[in-house]
């Protein structure tokens, strides 16, 4: 279950980073991006439909982990399509208005559901067998329910965990929209829109692990999340919980910071390389 829930993640991945790079407007890639992730997730539903969990373990990976990486995908690009549809054709500070406004829309459902999503964000685990499985009891602090789903496939606990992650990616990405607005053009008179794009491949947690460091050492202006917001937006990253991250990499054992010792490593060749064959003699 793993290794193709892994494998058609990497494969939805590439897909919608390839789309990126596509001479459309930002609306069309979008829509397009809402079919490819249906897409994969009709291959999910079909491959989890009638399969047998290992064990309990398995099972709550599947609802609490696998599902909502895909899932989380269509609430954000369904979301966003409803949000920039309706975003009126009007002046900058017109439009940083509407996003304002719909950022406090999104955040009034994190509160809605707090129970949930500090339950996420702290990583919590101990009602695992109650939140995550086929045949879910729910708890009472958040009673959710739906007939409508098919429990073979999901849940409405699974369901709701993956709009709440869509809503972290939402509100970074509507808050890297009112950066851009507020500094406007960059530089004289090059707008972002005319530079070549750049587009991050590592993992999230390579990133969160590289944004920490520069804010850390005071390497960039302005706090963890601006810095955070901003860097994503320019290496279109989709910041989730990375507060969640730096947890998991706080109570690593071997090593916490295995990216930034890996760039040093790469790094180092690149010099050591140009010693053995300088460009300029």
């Amino acid at each position: 279950m793993t290794i193709f829930c892994d494998k058609l993640y990497a494969e939805m991945y590439e897909a919608l980073r390839l789309l990126s790079y596509e001479s459309i407007s930002e609306l069309q890639k979008i829509k397009q991006s809402i079919v490819i992730v249906r897409s994969h997730l009709q291959q999910l539903n079909e491959f989890i439909k009638d399969y047998e969990f290992a064990d309990k373990e398995e099972e709550i990976r599947y609802f609490k982990q696998f599902r909502p990486m895909f899932s989380k995908e269509l609430f954000y690009y369904t979301s966003l399509f409803d949000i920039e549809i309706y975003k009126p054709a009007a002046d900058p500070q017109t439009v940083k208005d509407y996003y304002k406004d719909q950022i406090t829309l999104l955040n009034s459902t994190l509160q809605k559901f707090h129970f949930l999503y500090q339950y996420y964000i702290l990583g919590e685990n101990h009602m695992d067998e109650r939140l995550f499985i086929r045949d879910a009891e729910g708890v009472v602090e958040m009673p959710l329910f739906s007939a409508e789903i098919d429990n073979r496939v999901s849940n409405a606990y699974s369901i709701k965990l993956a709009e709440l992650q869509a809503i972290e990616d939402l509100v970074a990405h509507l808050n890297g929209n009112m950066t851009l607005i507020e500094r406007g053009p960059v530089g004289d008179s090059i707008s972002t829109s005319k530079l070549p794009r750049v587009f991050w491949k590592g993992s999230k947690a390579q990133f969160y692990e590289l944004v920490y460091a520069l804010v850390d050492s005071e390497s960039v202006t302005g706090n963890l999340k601006q810095a955070m917001e901003w860097m994503a937006y320019c290496l279109n990253v989709k910041p989730g919980n990375f507060y969640g991250y730096h947890q998991m990499m706080r109570i690593r054992k071997k090593n916490r910071a295995p990216f930034l010792d890996r760039l040093k490593t790469f790094f180092l060749i690149h010099m050591d390389d140009n010693d053995e064959n300088p460009r300029f003699q």
